[in-house]
């Protein structure tokens, strides 16, 4: 399967009409509202043998122009926001750091950014990011105005002002995705989740648990372990029920530590080959304090219910943390989950026999 087909597979999925549509040599620019959607795709990595036949595919939507990406204020609503207003696609923004290094004549940007990799074997691949990825569309059209107010910044109009019509698919969140968001989630009760434990949750590289309301999954990062839940029982604000997969650092950090990772995760992620799909957004979760975690969410709507993509997100899961680790802390060597298991154990023994202080 060639980068081609699969743009007309997106193309397809989404009914775009050619007067909306302008066709470039590696992708398309959609116009279905007031917001431009670019699709692209990006050709096979040469230097990497074993990936010759797989193509990655962008799907990035401009959400506001000349966000405030130096206010503390923006960068730290935006990465408490995320997991509960994104779904399926990232806030992505260039990070003062990099911005200040690299000036560009444009006004910064805040993007709504989804990825996916694909090779002839992942048939069923495309139709699902294509379906995922429309998500921005629709979401841009209808909350942009009210997210500028929130953030700040403008919404990224294509021409002077919000468009006075558009696409009928943008209402398919409308028709489709919150009638089907309103039934019971389509991922309780399953048995792909106790099938994923019992293939691959006792492992040197994975820990899982599963249960009728989903999976809860630990991977080596280091001396201590990643936590990936994988849970049918909380619904989207905006969605309804569905699948939410939740990846959480074990590294504990300021909240404006945790802030500037998350920005300049979902920016890595977004800009390099990292060969895992990036269908969610990476963020905040404030534990107590000035204490906090970088996590990533992805929530998947029922309407995108497919057959074994809850075992590839939880893969896709272990991949991302393997990821993290490998370029953001390079000195840190992951042990083996049942090392770090013996270990807790270990810990967890010794606290117990030392018992109250004497003093």
């Amino acid at each position: 399967m060639r980068g081609s087909e699969l743009l007309q597979e997106i193309a397809g999925v989404w009914q775009v009409e050619q007067s909306q549509t302008r066709w470039v040599e590696n992708g398309f620019d959609w116009s279905p509202g007031s917001h431009l959607v670019q699709v692209r795709s990006v050709p096979p990595r040469p230097y990497h043998p074993a990936d010759s036949d797989r193509w990655g595919l962008v799907v990035r939507t401009d959400l506001l122009r000349s966000p405030a990406i130096e206010s503390r204020a923006f960068t730290q609503l935006l990465a408490t926001m995320a997991p509960d207003t994104i779904s399926t696609y990232a806030f992505v923004y260039p990070p003062p750091t990099f911005w200040n290094k690299h000036p560009d004549e444009r006004r910064p940007t805040l993007t709504l950014f989804s990825s996916a990799y694909v090779n002839s074997e992942m048939t069923g691949l495309p139709r699902f990011f294509a379906r995922a990825a429309l998500l921005q569309a629709i979401d841009a059209e209808f909350y942009s105005h009210q997210w500028a107010k929130e953030l700040g910044g403008e919404p990224a109009f294509i021409g002077s002002g919000r468009a006075s019509a558009y696409d009928d698919i943008l209402n398919v969140a409308r028709d489709f995705f919150g009638p089907e968001g309103a039934q019971p989630s389509r991922w309780r009760d399953v048995d792909e989740f106790s099938a994923f434990a019992k293939q691959f949750g006792n492992s040197d590289a994975c820990w899982a648990n599963a249960d009728a309301d989903g999976m809860a999954l630990e991977a080596p990062f280091g001396n201590d372990s990643v936590l990936i839940r994988l849970r049918s029982h909380l619904p989207h604000a905006q969605l309804g029920n569905g699948l939410s997969v939740t990846l959480e650092l074990p590294t504990i950090s300021s909240v404006e530590e945790a802030v500037s990772g998350a920005a300049h995760l979902n920016f890595w992620e977004a800009k390099f080959w990292t060969d895992i799909p990036l269908l969610g957004c990476w963020h905040v979760v404030v534990m107590r304090g000035d204490e906090a975690r970088v996590a990533h969410t992805s929530f998947i709507p029922n309407a995108l219910y497919t057959e074994g993509i809850a075992s590839n997100l939880a893969l896709w899961s272990i991949a991302r943390a393997r990821a993290v680790r490998r370029e953001w802390f390079p000195k840190l060597e992951d042990k083996t989950m049942s090392e770090i298991l013996r270990e807790r154990i270990r810990a967890s023994a010794f606290d117990k026999s030392a018992g109250p202080s004497a003093s």
